[in-house]
């Protein structure tokens, strides 16, 4: 927008009087200033305004939008290239940006204000998200923490709705299941190889038992075949 101003300005001097009759006064207290020179022979054909502008005649030769600081103050420059009369010349035209200037910094200051605001919002909203995601979890592990052997009728309750905490949950809860299974499998197992261990032991016993108060080779020889009988079952 600054630019656009200037740029206007810029026509509407260049398309003003250039004789000496202009208010000495009026251009003393105008806010813009205007140097035009001749583009070939470098001479000043128009100087008006409150700061002099020579000193920046010759920093571009074509049509360019810049950034001055001319006593201390900063200025926003156009450099703009015109023919007149068959004269080619060049017009450099400032205007005050201190306007501009405060608007940046109090841009900038609400920028960082905001970003200050959404910093401290951003940690306090992933605290909260953490110590919600971090809540379950920790019930999860404490429950785990607590498990004695296999309960049979022992599983997760769900620590909350989040799909993935369920889904955490029900993988838990089926690893218990197909361990309840497996544990149950174990024991009857266990059960079913006590059951048939126990009767060929107890034969064998029995034979033995039987052939060591008996001096007889025919009742020592029918031992040993029911022994053999009775390996052969074990194994």
């Amino acid at each position: 927008g600054l630019d656009e101003a200037l740029l206007e300005i810029t026509r509407t001097e260049l398309d003003s009087p250039t004789d000496e009759s202009v208010d000495a006064t009026e251009v003393g207290l105008a806010d813009e200033s205007l140097l035009v020179w001749n583009k070939d022979t470098q001479a000043v054909l128009v100087e008006r305004g409150r700061v002099s502008l020579r000193a920046y005649q010759h920093m571009a030769a074509g049509k360019q939008y810049r950034f001055l600081e001319i006593a201390g103050q900063p200025y926003r420059a156009l450099y703009y290239p015109y023919s007149k009369s068959g004269t080619q010349a060049i017009a450099l035209c400032v205007v005050p940006s201190t306007s501009l200037e405060n608007a940046l910094q109090h841009i900038t200051l609400r920028i960082a204000l905001f970003g200050m605001l959404s910093a401290i919002g951003t940690c306090a909203l992933s605290w909260g998200l953490a110590i919600r995601l971090t809540r379950p979890l920790r019930e999860i592990v404490a429950f785990t923490a607590g498990i004695q052997g296999v309960d049979q009728h022992q599983r997760l309750p769900y620590p909350s709705q989040d799909a993935e905490l369920i889904a955490v949950t029900d993988g838990l809860n089926t690893m218990l299941t197909r361990l309840e299974s497996a544990f149950a499998a174990q024991s009857r197992f266990v059960a079913d190889a006590s059951h048939e261990l126990r009767s060929p032991l107890a034969n064998l016993r029995t034979t033995a038992e039987v052939a060591l108060r008996r001096n007889s080779p025919e009742i020592h020889e029918r031992a040993l075949r029911l022994t053999v009988l009775e390996v052969e079952r074990l194994t």
